[in-house]
């Protein structure tokens, strides 16, 4: 797997918040796989847009999320053992 440098990975997750609903806690259906398919699968089912900036890092293998969380918590689901960091747009 080519590593990628913290930097990188740190800045290889976006998530744009429309508003406050996709912070509460919701159900997640969302298998392992990629990490960019999984993150279009936590934006599809929480209402946020979810991008994996670096193609390298969306191949990276994902956990997937199943259960209630809140976007947040999801999304450090998503990430677990992918090395990335997410970066939160319009957080309030």
């Amino acid at each position: 797997m080519p590593r990628i440098d913290k930097w990188t990975a740190a800045a290889a997750l976006v998530i744009s918040l429309g508003g406050a609903g996709p912070l509460r806690a919701q159900s997640f259906d969302v298998p392992p796989g990629p990490l960019g398919d999984v993150a279009g699968k936590v934006g599809a089912q929480s209402g946020a847009t979810v991008t994996v900036t670096d193609p390298e890092l969306a191949k990276r293998r994902s956990p997937g999320v199943r259960g209630q969380f809140g976007l947040r918590a999801a999304v450090r689901r998503a990430l677990a053992g992918t090395g990335a960091k997410a970066h939160f747009l319009n957080a309030r």
